[in-house]
Protein backbone atom coordinates (compact mmCIF):
# COMPACT_ATOMS: atom_id res chain seq x y z
CA UNK A 1 0.00 0.00 0.00
CA UNK A 2 1.56 3.42 -0.86
CA UNK A 3 1.01 6.09 1.87
CA UNK A 4 -0.67 9.33 0.76
CA UNK A 5 0.48 12.46 1.95
CA UNK A 6 -1.64 15.58 2.48
CA UNK A 7 -0.58 18.76 2.91
CA UNK A 8 -2.49 21.85 4.42
CA UNK A 9 -1.71 25.46 3.85
CA UNK A 10 -2.75 27.16 6.79
CA UNK A 11 -3.43 30.38 5.50
CA UNK A 12 -6.30 28.73 3.53
CA UNK A 13 -7.95 28.01 6.44
CA UNK A 14 -8.58 31.23 7.95
CA UNK A 15 -12.10 32.22 7.86
CA UNK A 16 -13.33 35.13 6.16
CA UNK A 17 -13.33 37.62 8.66
CA UNK A 18 -9.55 37.19 8.96
CA UNK A 19 -9.02 37.48 4.95
CA UNK A 20 -10.15 41.00 5.59
CA UNK A 21 -7.88 41.85 8.54
CA UNK A 22 -4.86 40.18 7.02
CA UNK A 23 -5.34 42.41 3.53
CA UNK A 24 -4.82 45.37 5.82
CA UNK A 25 -1.68 43.92 7.77
CA UNK A 26 0.23 43.19 4.77
CA UNK A 27 -0.41 46.99 2.89
CA UNK A 28 0.63 48.25 6.22
CA UNK A 29 3.37 45.92 6.62
CA UNK A 30 4.06 46.52 2.95
CA UNK A 31 4.10 50.32 3.48
CA UNK A 32 6.92 50.11 6.31
CA UNK A 33 9.14 47.68 4.62
CA UNK A 34 8.70 50.28 1.56
CA UNK A 35 9.64 53.49 4.58
CA UNK A 36 12.25 51.29 6.00
CA UNK A 37 13.78 50.61 2.84
CA UNK A 38 13.47 54.35 1.44
CA UNK A 39 15.20 55.47 4.61
CA UNK A 40 18.06 52.93 4.05
CA UNK A 41 18.21 54.15 0.51
CA UNK A 42 18.48 57.72 1.68
CA UNK A 43 20.94 57.04 4.26
CA UNK A 44 23.45 55.06 1.78
CA UNK A 45 23.59 57.95 -0.98
CA UNK A 46 24.51 60.73 1.45
CA UNK A 47 27.34 58.30 2.77
CA UNK A 48 27.88 57.61 -0.93
CA UNK A 49 28.26 61.50 -1.47
CA UNK A 50 30.11 62.08 1.84
CA UNK A 51 32.80 59.49 0.74
CA UNK A 52 32.63 60.86 -2.92
CA UNK A 53 33.29 64.78 -1.33
CA UNK A 54 36.13 63.46 0.81
CA UNK A 55 37.48 61.72 -1.56
CA UNK A 56 37.37 64.54 -3.60
CA UNK A 57 38.87 66.95 -0.91
CA UNK A 58 41.93 64.84 -0.61
CA UNK A 59 42.94 64.95 -4.32
CA UNK A 60 42.88 68.29 -4.23
CA UNK A 61 44.90 68.49 -1.11
CA UNK A 62 47.59 66.00 -2.70
CA UNK A 63 47.64 68.10 -6.00
CA UNK A 64 48.19 71.30 -4.05
CA UNK A 65 50.93 69.13 -1.77
CA UNK A 66 52.11 67.20 -5.14
CA UNK A 67 55.25 69.22 -7.20
CA UNK A 68 54.44 69.60 -10.78
CA UNK A 69 57.64 69.01 -11.79
CA UNK A 70 56.68 65.46 -10.70
CA UNK A 71 54.93 64.74 -13.76
CA UNK A 72 56.08 62.00 -16.65
CA UNK A 73 54.59 64.27 -19.22
CA UNK A 74 56.39 67.32 -17.71
CA UNK A 75 59.77 65.14 -17.56
CA UNK A 76 59.31 63.89 -21.23
CA UNK A 77 58.91 67.42 -23.08
CA UNK A 78 61.60 69.02 -20.86
CA UNK A 79 63.61 66.29 -22.46
CA UNK A 80 62.17 66.99 -25.92
CA UNK A 81 63.34 70.57 -25.67
CA UNK A 82 66.80 69.92 -24.43
CA UNK A 83 67.83 67.53 -27.15
CA UNK A 84 66.37 69.96 -29.80
CA UNK A 85 69.22 72.75 -28.24
CA UNK A 86 71.68 69.87 -28.51
CA UNK A 87 70.58 68.96 -32.13
CA UNK A 88 70.84 72.89 -32.40
CA UNK A 89 74.16 73.19 -31.02
CA UNK A 90 75.47 69.97 -33.06
CA UNK A 91 74.36 71.64 -36.12
CA UNK A 92 76.04 74.64 -35.55
CA UNK A 93 79.44 73.13 -34.79
CA UNK A 94 78.92 70.90 -38.30
CA UNK A 95 78.44 74.10 -40.21
CA UNK A 96 81.34 75.50 -38.50
CA UNK A 97 83.48 72.76 -39.87
CA UNK A 98 81.98 73.69 -43.34
CA UNK A 99 82.17 77.11 -43.45
CA UNK A 100 85.84 77.69 -42.94
CA UNK A 101 86.34 80.40 -40.87
CA UNK A 102 88.99 83.34 -41.16
CA UNK A 103 90.83 82.36 -38.04
CA UNK A 104 91.35 78.75 -37.03
CA UNK A 105 91.77 79.29 -33.48
CA UNK A 106 88.35 81.20 -33.76
CA UNK A 107 86.75 78.58 -34.90
CA UNK A 108 87.98 76.16 -32.23
CA UNK A 109 86.82 78.47 -29.16
CA UNK A 110 83.61 78.83 -30.85
CA UNK A 111 83.22 74.71 -31.31
CA UNK A 112 84.79 74.08 -27.67
CA UNK A 113 82.30 76.81 -26.03
CA UNK A 114 79.48 74.68 -28.16
CA UNK A 115 80.91 71.37 -27.08
CA UNK A 116 80.97 72.84 -23.58
CA UNK A 117 77.60 73.59 -23.61
CA UNK A 118 76.23 69.99 -24.87
CA UNK A 119 78.13 68.76 -22.14
CA UNK A 120 76.04 70.90 -19.74
CA UNK A 121 72.97 70.14 -21.38
CA UNK A 122 73.87 66.40 -20.99
CA UNK A 123 74.66 66.39 -17.28
CA UNK A 124 71.25 68.53 -16.85
CA UNK A 125 69.40 65.92 -18.19
CA UNK A 126 71.13 63.12 -16.22
CA UNK A 127 70.41 65.30 -12.89
CA UNK A 128 67.13 65.47 -14.27
CA UNK A 129 66.52 61.57 -14.76
CA UNK A 130 67.90 61.05 -11.08
CA UNK A 131 65.07 62.88 -9.97
CA UNK A 132 62.42 61.74 -11.84
CA UNK A 133 63.30 58.32 -11.06
CA UNK A 134 61.07 58.40 -8.64
CA UNK A 135 58.03 58.52 -10.63
CA UNK A 136 59.24 57.18 -14.04
CA UNK A 137 58.72 54.28 -15.04
CA UNK A 138 61.40 51.87 -15.56
CA UNK A 139 61.21 51.38 -18.75
CA UNK A 140 61.37 55.36 -19.37
CA UNK A 141 64.07 55.29 -17.03
CA UNK A 142 66.68 52.95 -19.20
CA UNK A 143 65.41 54.31 -22.60
CA UNK A 144 66.41 57.65 -21.17
CA UNK A 145 69.58 56.58 -20.15
CA UNK A 146 70.26 55.12 -23.67
CA UNK A 147 69.27 58.83 -24.80
CA UNK A 148 72.07 60.46 -22.80
CA UNK A 149 74.90 57.68 -24.09
CA UNK A 150 74.02 58.85 -27.49
CA UNK A 151 74.07 62.19 -26.69
CA UNK A 152 77.31 61.90 -25.21
CA UNK A 153 78.80 59.72 -27.75
CA UNK A 154 77.91 62.44 -30.46
CA UNK A 155 79.62 64.62 -28.14
CA UNK A 156 83.07 62.64 -28.20
CA UNK A 157 82.95 61.75 -31.97
CA UNK A 158 82.35 66.24 -32.38
CA UNK A 159 85.43 66.19 -30.06
CA UNK A 160 87.11 63.32 -32.07
CA UNK A 161 86.79 65.20 -35.27
CA UNK A 162 87.93 68.92 -33.93
CA UNK A 163 90.80 67.73 -31.75
CA UNK A 164 91.98 64.46 -32.30
CA UNK A 165 93.68 62.68 -29.17
CA UNK A 166 97.17 62.58 -29.36
CA UNK A 167 99.23 59.68 -29.50
CA UNK A 168 100.67 58.35 -26.57
CA UNK A 169 104.25 58.41 -25.89
CA UNK A 170 106.87 59.12 -23.17
CA UNK A 171 108.54 62.16 -24.28
CA UNK A 172 107.84 63.46 -21.41
CA UNK A 173 109.62 61.00 -19.29
CA UNK A 174 112.42 61.06 -20.97
CA UNK A 175 112.92 64.81 -20.70
CA UNK A 176 112.94 64.01 -17.16
CA UNK A 177 115.58 61.84 -17.12
CA UNK A 178 117.53 63.73 -19.23
CA UNK A 179 117.11 66.73 -16.63
CA UNK A 180 117.83 64.64 -14.14
CA UNK A 181 121.40 62.73 -15.66
CA UNK A 182 122.44 66.86 -16.71
CA UNK A 183 121.86 68.03 -12.93
CA UNK A 184 123.90 64.90 -11.57
CA UNK A 185 126.84 65.78 -13.94
CA UNK A 186 126.29 69.29 -13.10
CA UNK A 187 126.33 68.60 -9.41
CA UNK A 188 129.56 66.11 -9.65
CA UNK A 189 131.42 68.94 -11.49
CA UNK A 190 131.18 71.25 -9.08
CA UNK A 191 132.06 68.81 -6.16
CA UNK A 192 135.20 67.94 -8.54
CA UNK A 193 136.12 71.79 -8.27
Amino acid sequence: MKKQSYEINLSDLSLDGENSTKDVNTTSTTESLRLKREAVVSRLAKRDAARKNNIATRREALAQERDPEQNPTVFWNYLKLQREIFQKKLKEINENDVNVPQSVSDSNAATTSSLTTCQTLVCDLESKLAQASLFLPKFDIERTRRIILEMKQQIETQRNVQAPKSRFSFKSKKKKKKEKKRKKVEEKNRRKK
